[in-house]
């Protein structure tokens, strides 16, 4: 089973990939616009306009994306990079009627093979309430990476959300706390050249991820989770 082609940007960022519109392949049309190139030596950008269009019907559906992004890699300066990104849009298709997130990506090569990445990224979001005013929440991620070449990586991820979804609740339904903090942390190695294992442990927020064009749901998790993976 594939999905159909996809129409609108796969973002590496992980609360944009959560996002990812998924493509109704009964009457959905639109279109995808991408342009990048370079401004320095060590500078380039990418722009992303992405609009799609559901099949007529009581309510017209439209999922619409604007996304913008600086990438800095200076040469001979260190072995470092960093990547900045603006995006904003809406999906009434999922009754989000404005989001938009900011979001920052740095990487530091160091001596013995080793690197340094951290991920920051925030988003806001507003959905439809029952009485027509908007309702907003909010997601804030960071992440902290120390890899070794040949070795494997070892990392710490924490994401804070108001989105009523992620809260904690009572036996009613009703909500015990005003905000959710997901944290945990991740050892991944290379077992010779075909396997791969990594081991989760902490609290992991549930939701969709997508890669390279396949979106699947990922289970929420709080404990521990060892995953090996195989290429033959």
């Amino acid at each position: 089973f594939n999905d159909p082609p996809s129409l609108v940007r796969e973002h590496a960022a992980p609360l944009l990939n959560r996002d990812t519109h998924l493509l109704d392949a009964a009457g959905e049309e639109g279109f995808q616009l991408e342009a990048s190139g370079p401004l320095h030596d060590w500078v380039s950008f990418t722009t992303n306009f992405s609009r799609t269009d559901g099949a007529p019907g009581v309510r017209r559906l439209r999922f619409e994306e604007r996304y913008g992004e600086l990438h800095v890699a200076p040469r001979g300066r260190g072995g470092w990079e960093c990547t900045v990104f603006a995006d904003r849009g809406f999906d009434t298709f999922d009754f989000v009627i404005d989001r938009h997130s900011l979001g920052l990506a740095a990487m530091a090569r160091l001596p013995r093979a080793l690197s340094v990445a951290i991920d920051l990224e925030r988003k806001r979001v507003a959905t439809q309430g029952f009485f027509g005013a908007p309702e907003w929440f909010q997601d804030e991620y960071v992440s902290l990476t120390v890899s070794r070449l040949g070795w494997g990586s070892a990392g710490i991820g924490v994401t804070r959300t108001t989105d009523p979804r992620d809260l904690p609740s009572d036996d009613f339904g009703l909500p015990t706390a005003d905000r959710a903090v997901f944290a945990g942390a991740t050892l991944s190695g290379d077992v010779g050249e075909s396997h791969q294992v990594s081991l989760f442990a902490g609290r992991r927020r549930g939701g969709r991820a997508c890669t390279s064009g396949t979106c699947y749901d990922v289970p929420s998790l709080e404990g521990a989770e060892l995953r090996v993976t195989s290429r033959f």
